[in-house]
């Protein structure tokens, strides 16, 4: 109702007399953070300061309709194009005093962001950040400051904890720590050199890749981060020929055990043949935001080869939208340690399992 009320109001001043020149006042001004600075994405939105006195918007004869710290206002975009009110075009976040306050004074302290899927206080990269003001009595209708740029720096590390025994040209899983990366994000496993060796996702600030080397090497993980590529630091990786196999003839044969797991070894204790595994997936509901229902399904693996202490990672994509992998350690005629996991469209899920021969 104010606002209505500040239109009629001008309106019927305007009929009266034209709008006479406003007073030089200076800008707006923005005060912190520093033009260029680099500063941490924050889910609750980026700190910034700016001067936010009270100022003349508009004025005729005798009348004078001053402004305050509720007609200031900031935006925040990814390119430092203007439009023709002068301010910046297409912007990623946008704060008015009508929905954010401030506590009052010649200075404001507010925050920049914006909410969705792709919220930009979260994400890398440098962004362009302006003060604005309502104005009036100005052409545009804007006085606007300068435009200043920051740099946003995600406070992410990433380690790498490779497993005591690697065995060359068998695959095995990469533990990885990802502190402060955001769960979906892809993650890449490098070789010293630069090429790629595994590749997995953040889930949780972790993730297990697997991957598979021929030799010896260094390994390092990888992330990016809106325009901010993160890297851990290069882990010496020895590895190992494949020879002197601990599983023997006498552990093949016909295996049986939890999840309704079935599998048979062969070729005197060296490939896993005809896998199955029950896993109970959890399915997102469509339309229903946290709601989910339980199926079952089956992760099937048609061969895996046993590596020489008798531990096994096999991987299969059998469809585009269903993807397996199994894991776990034959000896002595027993599997400990099995794991299925099994992605099939949106639903997902894991099993533990153990067996025994006959």
């Amino acid at each position: 109702m104010l606002r209505w009320g500040v239109s009629i109001l001008l309106l019927t001043i305007g009929l009266a007399a034209p709008a006479q020149a406003l007073p030089p006042e200076p800008p707006p001004a923005p005060l912190t953070p520093a033009d260029g600075a680099s500063v941490p994405v924050n889910a609750d939105g980026i700190p910034v300061t700016f001067g936010c006195p009270v100022y003349t918007q508009y004025k005729t004869g005798e009348f004078t309709l001053p402004g305050g710290p509720k007609e200031y206002g900031l935006s925040m975009s990814a390119a430092p194009a203007l439009g023709a009110d002068g301010r910046l075009t297409n912007p990623v976040a946008t704060v008015s005093g009508g929905s954010a306050p401030p506590p009052g004074g010649d200075q404001c302290a507010w925050v920049l962001a914006a909410g969705g899927a792709q919220r930009p206080q979260e994400t890398p990269g440098t962004y362009y950040w302006q003060v604005w003001r309502f104005c009036s009595g100005c052409t545009s209708g804007y006085e606007t400051g300068p435009v200043r740029t920051l740099t946003l720096t995600a406070n992410a590390t990433l380690a790498v904890k490779p497993p005591r025994t690697i065995y060359a040209g068998y695959p095995f899983i990469l533990p990885v720590t990802a502190t402060g990366v955001a769960n979906f994000t892809p993650l890449a496993v490098r070789r010293s050199g630069g090429a790629t060796v595994g590749a997995g996702t953040v889930t949780s600030e972790s993730a297990q890749p697997t991957v598979t080397l021929s030799g010896s090497t260094k390994l390092s993980a990888e992330v990016t981060l809106g325009s901010q590529t993160v890297v851990s630091p290069e882990v010496s990786v020895k590895v190992l020929r494949a020879k002197t196999w601990k599983t023997k003839a006498s552990d093949d044969g016909a295996y049986k055990g939890s999840r309704s797991s079935k599998f048979t070894v062969a070729k005197h204790g060296r490939e896993l043949r005809s896998l199955t595994v029950s896993v109970a997936m959890l399915c997102p509901t469509p339309g229903m935001v946290g709601q989910f229902t339980t199926q079952i399904g089956v992760a099937k693996v048609k061969t895996v080869r046993l590596a020489p202490d008798g531990s096994f990672v096999g991987v299969a994509v059998p469809e585009e939208a269903t993807s397996i992998r199994v894991r776990g350690k034959i000896g002595k005629r027993k599997l400990s340690g099995g794991i299925a996991e099994l992605s099939v469209g949106s639903c997902s899920g894991t099993a533990k399992f153990t067996a025994k021969k006959g």
